[in-house]
């Protein structure tokens, strides 16, 4: 039986590949996957900033993408029901 990874395991990926996890780089490859009209800029609430996350955060649908000093820090998703 093969066990899923957790999204920290898929963060940590990230940081120890070669991948541009910077702010533009993430909006520019979630504009070429998903669309202009589906990636915002949003200002992020205060309990992500105190979990050490930047003020400002990418909307991509309906999940959140969260940087700190500009580079890629983790995600939430808005789920229904929960």
């Amino acid at each position: 039986m093969e066990q899923m990874i957790t999204t920290s395991e898929i963060e940590a990926i990230l940081r120890d590949s070669e991948a541009d996890t910077s702010f533009e780089g993430i909006k520019r490859l979630a504009i070429d996957r998903f669309g202009s009209e589906a990636v915002r800029t949003v200002e992020v609430s205060d309990i992500h900033i105190k979990w050490g996350s930047d003020r400002t955060g990418l909307k991509v649908n309906e999940s959140l993408l969260l940087f700190k000093d500009g580079v890629y820090h983790g995600s939430k998703v808005n789920l229904p029901l929960h």
